[in-house]
C-alpha cells in the first residue's frame, strides 16, 4: 500500500512544529519559534502559549485526518517522522497540566505515586500509532 504524504498546504506548519518539539522551553529561540507559529501578540507570561498552542496543534491534526486516524506508520519517511513529533508535541500539550501537577504530588510525597492520566496518554499514543513500548 502506498504512504500517505502531508498535504502541502499543512506541510509547513508540520515542519514549523517539528523543529521547535525538541528545544529548550526556557531559551530564546524557543519563545521567538512560538511567535513565528502563533503569531507576535502571543501572551508568553502565566501559562505562556499553551492554550493557543493546543489549539494550533488541534487544528492541525484535524487537517491531517483527525485523532483517531492520525497513524505516523502509515507516512512516508520524512513526513512520517513529522507526524510523529507532532503526536508527541500535541500529546505532551494535552496533558500537560496533569503532568505538572502530578509531578508536584511527586515532589510533596516520599514515595512515587501513580499518574492518574497514564491511561489516557497512552491511549492518544497509541491512535497515533506509537506500539505500547513506544508510547511507555
Amino acid at each position: 500500500m502506498p504512504k500517505k504524504s502531508i498535504d502541502v498546504s499543512i506541510k509547513d506548519r508540520c515542519l514549523q512544529i517539528a523543529s521547535l518539539a525538541f528545544l529548550n522551553p526556557f531559551t530564546p529561540e524557543r519563545q521567538a519559534r512560538y511567535r513565528e507559529l502563533l503569531g507576535e501578540n502571543q501572551d508568553m507570561d502565566a501559562d505562556g502559549p499553551f492554550p493557543e498552542l493546543r489549539k494550533t496543534l488541534e487544528e492541525l491534526i484535524e487537517n491531517l485526518g483527525g485523532e483517531g486516524a492520525l497513524d505516523y506508520r502509515t507516512y512516508g519517511a520524512q513526513d512520517g517522522e513529522w507526524i510523529r513529533i507532532l503526536t508527541l508535541f500535541a500529546g505532551y500539550h494535552r496533558f500537560y497540566q496533569e503532568l505538572d501537577a502530578h509531578l508536584q504530588r511527586e515532589q510533596d510525597q516520599t514515595s512515587p505515586c501513580a499518574f492518574s492520566h497514564g491511561d489516557g496518554c497512552m491511549d492518544y499514543l497509541q491512535r497515533g500509532g506509537f506500539s505500547e513500548e513506544e508510547a511507555t
